[in-house]
């Protein structure tokens, strides 16, 4: 299974119910044709870069949904085509996520036995030793 990202703009004059039934809907074609949702953001309401024309209307804003999913390459294009004829969906990208790198169980232990031996490092916020004036003067 492949990783993706998600991003739909949503028409942004929809009730926050209709706003979380239109999500439902899109999570559904994912799970419904065997992906999983790994995680969900929701950014709200926000000013459009610019205007967008849909069904006769000219937004300049639009509810923002992020969503991470594994699924097969094979049924992007029922998730696509689903989107594109959802009314409620002013804009939307898909997009390979590259999986985040596992690291082997004995080098998370090497890497923890590290960290115990080295000290602690100074503060950020403790003053620095001033220099003074250079003696080598040319």
């Amino acid at each position: 299974m492949q990783q993706y990202e998600l991003v739909v703009v949503l028409n942004p004059m929809l009730t926050q119910e209709d706003t979380r039934s239109s999500w439902e809907r899109i999570k559904g074609i994912i799970t419904d044709r065997g992906g999983s949702l790994l995680h969900e953001d929701r950014w709200g309401t926000r000013r459009l870069a610019y205007p967008i024309r849909k069904s006769g209307q000219n937004f300049t804003e639009g509810t923002y949904l992020i969503g991470h999913f594994q699924s097969e390459p094979s049924k992007m294009a029922e998730l696509e085509t689903g989107l594109r004829l959802a009314e409620d969906v002013l804009r939307f990208l898909v997009v390979k996520a590259e999986a985040p790198p596992k690291a082997a169980p004995e080098a998370t232990a090497e890497a923890e036995a590290t960290a115990e031996a080295e000290p602690p490092a100074e503060p950020e916020d403790a003053p620095a030793a001033e220099a003074g004036p250079s003696d080598s003067a040319a």
